[in-house]
């Protein structure tokens, strides 16, 4: 048995690997006009991420159990890990501190939630770019019961789903108005944030060949991506770019196969499928490095340099590794209990024949 890892498709690791990269930039660059592409990365991020796991849940069907064990060993070694480090270097770095209620929302994915009177990026530890991790747990979830409603009761996915960013449109039109009395910003909450996760997850669940008939397709993703980078870099935070820019990178990331050919080998390129596959250790070990930039302590292409050492070793001697260990037990013991279940089953009818 196997844990239906999704086939490998070469060009959406070159996507994952802009997305770290645009991080990168948008964090290193010091300058002021391409900050837009820290937040931009995250948005290609959570495109990907709603199409992966749309076609995990609601194409493939995978069992339940087995994406909870898939997504626990990719994200939650590796990122406690980092937690526990960062906070453990508040003993020798005396620009942190370590605050228990933030210690402990930050281990379970409710920074953005707890403690409410203190900014995740005024925090006392280099943990502002939980955020979307956070935003990615949530909707996994929450994709997940989708999933499992839509097996129960034999309804199209997609009602649920495109009621999910219903009511995300509608948490949007209202915190426009009425925003929450928290000191981290709305629009980082799960209940906003997740509107391109969602939508890229409805769209996957649309044919992939639906748009190959219409005049230039093969320009159609590019040209929604071009809408996302302008909404994020002229219209920051405003309420149309935050829900037209998710679902400019969802219909991007769904169609990037009816691309030119010339464009699909660019963005399969070795180097990029490199950064796109070490980007989430990359994306946790940058951020103590960022914020020592921000606050004028280290050199920012030192700060760079450094945090791509930092990511590669985590991803090669320690999330890789692990997850794969993980997986593999996993797999062990489900085909065990699968063997199990089936001489059970021929006993019983054999006693029953007998």
């Amino acid at each position: 048995m196997t844990l239906h890892a999704p086939k490998h498709i070469a060009y959406l690791d070159g996507w994952r690997g802009l997305a770290i990269i645009c991080v990168l930039i948008g964090h290193f660059s010091r300058t002021p006009m391409l900050g837009w592409l820290g937040p931009f990365g995250v948005g290609v991020f959570f495109a990907l991420s709603g199409r992966l796991m749309s076609e995990l849940l609601f194409i493939k069907r995978i069992n339940l159990v087995d994406f909870f064990v898939r997504r626990a060993s990719r994200v939650l070694p590796t990122f406690w890990l980092f937690t526990a480090t960062v906070a453990l270097s508040t003993y020798i770095w005396p620009h942190w501190r370590v605050n228990a209620k933030e210690l402990l929302a930050t281990f379970v994915f409710l920074r953005t939630y707890f403690p409410p009177e203190i900014d995740i990026f005024s925090s006392s530890l280099p943990v502002g770019h939980i955020w979307s991790l956070n935003v990615e747990e949530h909707t996994y979830v929450w994709l997940a019961f989708c999933a499992l409603l839509a097996r129960v009761w034999r309804m199209p996915a997609q009602w649920y789903l495109a009621g999910t960013y219903t009511v995300s449109l509608a948490f949007l039109a209202y915190y426009v108005g009425n925003p929450p009395d928290t000191a981290t910003d709305w629009h980082l909450r799960t209940e906003v944030a997740a509107m391109g996760i969602v939508a890229a997850a409805i769209l996957r669940c649309v044919p992939l060949d639906a748009i190959r008939r219409l005049p230039l397709a093969g320009m159609l993703p590019i040209a929604a991506y071009a809408m996302s980078a302008l909404c994020f870099s002229m219209y920051a935070h405003k309420a149309a770019a935050l829900w037209l820019s998710p679902l400019c990178l969802a219909f991007a990331v769904n169609y990037l196969h009816v691309l030119p050919n010339f464009l699909l080998r660019a963005i399969s390129a070795r180097w990029l499928q490199w950064f796109g596959c070490c980007s989430f250790s990359i994306y946790l070990w940058q951020q103590p490095f960022f914020v020592a930039v921000n606050e004028g302590r280290l050199n920012p292409v030192l700060a760079l340099l450094v945090s791509l050492g930092i990511g590669a070793l985590s991803y090669y001697l320690f999330e890789n590794p692990l997850r794969h260990y993980l997986n593999k037990k996993w797999a062990h013991r489900s085909d065990i209990s699968h063997s199990g279940n089936r001489k059970t089953q021929s006993k019983l009818v054999d006693a029953g024949s007998s």
